[in-house]
Protein backbone atom coordinates (compact mmCIF):
# COMPACT_ATOMS: atom_id res chain seq x y z
CA UNK A 1 0.00 0.00 0.00
CA UNK A 2 2.66 2.47 0.54
CA UNK A 3 4.37 1.72 -2.51
CA UNK A 4 1.37 2.43 -4.41
CA UNK A 5 0.51 5.70 -2.87
CA UNK A 6 4.22 6.60 -3.87
CA UNK A 7 3.36 6.15 -7.17
CA UNK A 8 0.46 8.18 -6.75
CA UNK A 9 1.96 11.10 -4.88
CA UNK A 10 4.80 10.67 -7.74
CA UNK A 11 2.02 10.96 -10.63
CA UNK A 12 0.08 13.76 -9.15
CA UNK A 13 3.39 15.52 -8.27
CA UNK A 14 4.38 15.16 -11.73
CA UNK A 15 1.27 16.53 -13.15
CA UNK A 16 1.47 19.69 -10.88
CA UNK A 17 4.90 20.18 -12.43
CA UNK A 18 3.83 19.79 -16.26
CA UNK A 19 1.34 22.21 -15.54
CA UNK A 20 3.04 24.47 -13.61
CA UNK A 21 5.99 24.29 -16.24
CA UNK A 22 3.13 24.85 -19.06
CA UNK A 23 1.76 27.73 -17.64
CA UNK A 24 5.25 29.44 -16.91
CA UNK A 25 6.26 28.97 -20.59
CA UNK A 26 2.37 30.11 -21.83
CA UNK A 27 2.79 33.13 -19.68
CA UNK A 28 6.50 33.79 -20.77
CA UNK A 29 5.65 33.96 -24.62
CA UNK A 30 2.33 35.98 -24.08
CA UNK A 31 4.59 38.28 -22.49
CA UNK A 32 7.21 38.52 -25.09
CA UNK A 33 4.70 38.69 -28.08
CA UNK A 34 3.49 41.41 -26.29
CA UNK A 35 6.82 43.17 -26.29
CA UNK A 36 7.55 42.06 -29.96
CA UNK A 37 3.90 43.86 -30.88
CA UNK A 38 5.06 46.93 -28.73
CA UNK A 39 7.97 46.92 -30.98
CA UNK A 40 6.13 46.76 -34.18
CA UNK A 41 3.53 49.47 -32.55
CA UNK A 42 6.60 51.65 -32.35
CA UNK A 43 7.76 51.27 -36.00
CA UNK A 44 4.60 51.97 -37.44
CA UNK A 45 3.96 55.40 -35.88
CA UNK A 46 7.37 56.29 -36.83
CA UNK A 47 7.18 55.26 -40.71
CA UNK A 48 3.98 57.22 -40.32
CA UNK A 49 5.30 60.45 -38.72
CA UNK A 50 7.91 59.96 -41.54
CA UNK A 51 5.65 59.73 -43.90
CA UNK A 52 3.89 62.75 -42.77
CA UNK A 53 6.73 65.17 -42.84
CA UNK A 54 7.30 64.08 -46.28
CA UNK A 55 4.16 64.57 -47.39
CA UNK A 56 4.46 67.75 -46.19
CA UNK A 57 7.82 68.74 -47.83
CA UNK A 58 6.09 67.77 -51.17
CA UNK A 59 4.82 70.89 -52.97
CA UNK A 60 0.89 71.03 -53.06
CA UNK A 61 -0.09 72.67 -56.27
CA UNK A 62 -1.55 70.88 -58.93
CA UNK A 63 0.62 72.33 -61.40
CA UNK A 64 3.74 70.90 -59.44
CA UNK A 65 2.13 67.24 -59.95
CA UNK A 66 1.49 67.72 -63.64
CA UNK A 67 4.98 68.67 -63.98
CA UNK A 68 6.46 65.66 -61.88
CA UNK A 69 4.45 63.13 -63.71
CA UNK A 70 5.73 62.55 -67.37
CA UNK A 71 4.06 61.89 -70.40
CA UNK A 72 3.98 61.47 -73.84
CA UNK A 73 1.61 62.23 -75.32
CA UNK A 74 -1.67 64.68 -75.39
CA UNK A 75 -4.91 64.65 -76.59
CA UNK A 76 -6.51 67.52 -78.00
CA UNK A 77 -9.26 68.16 -80.20
CA UNK A 78 -9.08 69.50 -84.38
CA UNK A 79 -12.42 70.23 -85.99
CA UNK A 80 -14.34 68.08 -84.21
CA UNK A 81 -11.89 64.82 -83.89
CA UNK A 82 -9.58 63.91 -81.30
CA UNK A 83 -5.89 64.42 -82.06
CA UNK A 84 -3.51 63.17 -80.74
CA UNK A 85 0.02 65.72 -79.91
CA UNK A 86 3.43 64.20 -78.86
CA UNK A 87 4.19 65.73 -75.22
CA UNK A 88 4.89 69.38 -76.69
CA UNK A 89 1.28 69.68 -77.61
CA UNK A 90 2.48 70.75 -81.24
CA UNK A 91 3.80 68.03 -83.35
CA UNK A 92 0.94 66.00 -84.12
CA UNK A 93 1.17 62.37 -83.68
CA UNK A 94 -2.21 61.06 -84.98
CA UNK A 95 -5.36 62.35 -86.26
CA UNK A 96 -8.22 60.32 -85.23
CA UNK A 97 -11.76 59.35 -86.17
CA UNK A 98 -13.53 60.11 -82.76
CA UNK A 99 -15.62 62.40 -83.06
CA UNK A 100 -15.11 64.43 -79.81
CA UNK A 101 -19.31 64.92 -79.11
CA UNK A 102 -20.01 61.41 -79.07
CA UNK A 103 -17.35 61.26 -75.45
CA UNK A 104 -18.76 61.96 -71.90
CA UNK A 105 -18.80 65.75 -70.93
CA UNK A 106 -16.10 64.91 -68.73
CA UNK A 107 -13.79 63.45 -71.49
CA UNK A 108 -14.92 66.23 -73.47
CA UNK A 109 -13.68 68.67 -71.19
CA UNK A 110 -9.99 66.97 -70.37
CA UNK A 111 -9.54 67.02 -74.23
CA UNK A 112 -10.46 70.70 -74.56
CA UNK A 113 -7.76 71.54 -71.86
CA UNK A 114 -5.00 68.37 -73.01
CA UNK A 115 -5.12 65.26 -71.75
CA UNK A 116 -2.19 63.78 -71.07
CA UNK A 117 -2.01 60.18 -71.80
CA UNK A 118 1.48 58.65 -70.22
CA UNK A 119 2.47 56.05 -72.74
CA UNK A 120 1.76 54.30 -75.59
CA UNK A 121 -0.22 51.42 -74.01
CA UNK A 122 -2.08 54.00 -72.14
CA UNK A 123 -3.01 55.79 -76.04
CA UNK A 124 -4.19 52.65 -77.56
CA UNK A 125 -6.30 51.28 -75.06
CA UNK A 126 -7.94 54.93 -74.54
CA UNK A 127 -8.08 54.81 -78.72
CA UNK A 128 -8.96 51.23 -78.73
CA UNK A 129 -11.81 51.62 -76.14
CA UNK A 130 -13.43 54.89 -78.05
CA UNK A 131 -12.72 54.10 -81.95
CA UNK A 132 -15.74 52.83 -83.22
Amino acid sequence: MKKSTGIRLFLILAVVLCGSAYTIGYYYSVRQSEKEMAKEQALLEAQRAEETLEEDKRPNSQESAAEAVSYEYVLGEQDGYVIVYYADQKTVYSITDIPVKYLSSELQREISEGKPISGEEELYNFLESHSS
